[in-house]
């Protein structure tokens, strides 16, 4: 959720679950996911050139090698098969990432205002916060793809995950206005630095030449996770009367991925010689 979208979705979604209740939203939003994941696997095509496209930076005739000119940031120089990525535990560690960044977004459109007004706070300064959070998230993501030039995106996550899932821990504590305010504002900046560094990721270790079709296979699995996930939150809230625990989840979740992204080392394809240039 970002740009435009960041100021529209929170305000139609609170509405829709004020008016319908939450079982339909819900479900609306697991068969959109779901949709959304049979169309990014039927259309997304395995190479630029597919789409009469090349790849950024590149011209006719140059190959995938010339177009690693940084060394800042790691970037694989041999591409993986769709198989050879399945086939290691890396590609699912991205899984996980990606659908922390994705529910940190639905964590504050969705359920913000409503966490915030339980506590006592008019529902206008919930909107005001998800509008400072929309506000950050439209130049945080442009920013993060040029800090990616630079910085490696895994060391990124490494950073803005565990300060994320810190500041989710302080929700309960939002009793002012000002509080709110500034909640929203740090965990947008991050958020919208995070957001686009597990798809960096992906691409950086597993390289451009299949990264479409590998792309289209996480997005699918980040679908099918995410529409589970989004029952989450209203069950907790149907037990608890409250999303606190929710955040906690959540952060939890942020923190177990900042531990994989450690644990796991950067899988390398081996080459035979004739491949090595």
């Amino acid at each position: 959720m970002g740009g435009v979208g960041g100021f529209i979705y929170p305000q139609i979604s609170n509405a829709l679950v004020n008016s319908t209740g939450w079982r339909s939203v819900y479900t609306l939003l697991m068969v959109s996911c779901a949709v959304c994941a049979v169309l990014s696997f039927l259309f997304l095509k395995d190479t630029p050139q597919q789409m009469g496209l090349l790849p950024d930076g590149a011209k006719p005739g140059m190959e995938e090698r010339t177009l690693v000119k940084k060394e800042s940031s790691y970037r694989t120089k041999v591409s993986f098969t769709q198989k050879e990525t399945l086939l290691t535990p890396f590609f699912y560690v991205c899984v996980i990432t990606h659908v922390c960044t994705t529910n940190g977004a639905s964590a504050m459109g969705s359920y913000l205002v409503a966490h915030l007004t339980q506590f006592g706070l008019p529902a206008s300064v919930g909107a005001t916060a998800v509008s400072i959070y929309a506000f950050f998230n439209i130049f945080g993501r442009a920013l993060s793809g040029v800090i990616q030039d630079h910085i490696n995106p895994r060391t990124m996550l490494k950073v803005l995950l565990p300060m994320m899932a810190l500041s989710l821990f302080f929700t309960p504590y939002l009793a002012t206005p000002m509080h709110a305010w500034l909640f929203a504002g740090f965990f947008g900046l991050c958020l919208s630095l995070a957001v686009p560094c597990p798809v960096g990721v992906l691409m950086n270790t597993f390289g451009v030449e299949h990264y479409s079709q590998i792309f289209s296979i996480e997005n699918f699995l980040c679908n099918i996770l995410n529409a589970l996930f989004a029952l989450i939150p209203g069950l907790i809230f149907d037990s608890f009367g409250s999303y606190r625990n929710f955040f906690y989840i959540l952060a939890a979740l942020m923190l177990t991925s900042t531990v994989l992204q450690m644990l796991f080392p950067t899988p390398v394809k081996k080459t035979v010689p004739e491949q090595v240039r």
